[in-house]
């Protein structure tokens, strides 16, 4: 039983306008005007027979074929998720150093400011006690701006954790008076 069977293509502008004519069998599948598979698959009480002229052996051999190329996209994938990784990590050490880098120039600043400051306080100190202890003051900011000028970020953090594991009840007495300073000048700003 032969029938005429017509396909209209999505290109065509009109739906409705002829195209390509093809005769499609009763046993034939038509897409596109290329036949397909020619048979459907037997069922037997044995199991799934394979269409007929096809053979189990060709479906192992592209069984093997798919899954060799997905074996191989997904190496592809994995080489691909390595190589960005290797970048990701380059990128994060050059931003970790430059980090370090602006840390450790920070802390000198701040060294030679204090030392500035010293300068000023001895500079402006005189003989009275309140001299005294500007010169004492001076001489202490002088030490710490030195201190911060020649260490490095992670030798201030270490020294810093000796202190605080020496004399914890010290640290917490200054970390309190430094947190309600921050909070005056805070609120007043």
């Amino acid at each position: 039983m032969e029938r005429e069977t017509t396909l209209n293509p999505t290109t065509q502008p009109n739906k409705h306008a002829p195209s390509d004519r093809f005769i499609a069998t009763s046993n034939e599948q038509n897409l596109g005007g290329r036949p397909l598979a020619t048979q459907a698959p037997e069922i037997t009480a044995e199991g799934v027979a394979p269409p007929h002229g096809s053979s189990p052996e060709a479906g192992e051999g592209r069984e093997t074929d798919m899954a060799s190329r997905a074996a191989e996209g997904a190496r592809e994938v994995a080489g691909e998720m390595r190589e960005r990784l290797d970048e990701a990590k380059a990128q994060a050490q050059i931003v970790g150093h430059r980090i370090a880098e602006g840390a450790d120039a920070a802390m000198t600043a701040t060294g030679t400011r204090m030392a500035g400051v010293a300068d000023s306080l001895r500079a402006r100190a005189d003989e009275t006690s309140a001299g005294r202890i500007a010169a004492r003051t001076g001489d202490a900011l002088s030490r710490g701006g030195e201190y911060l000028q020649q260490s490095s970020p992670a030798d201030v953090r270490t020294d810093l954790e000796n202190v605080m594991r020496e004399r914890p009840m010290t640290t917490l007495l200054v970390g309190a008076g430094v947190g309600y300073l921050l909070a005056r000048a805070l609120r007043r700003s």
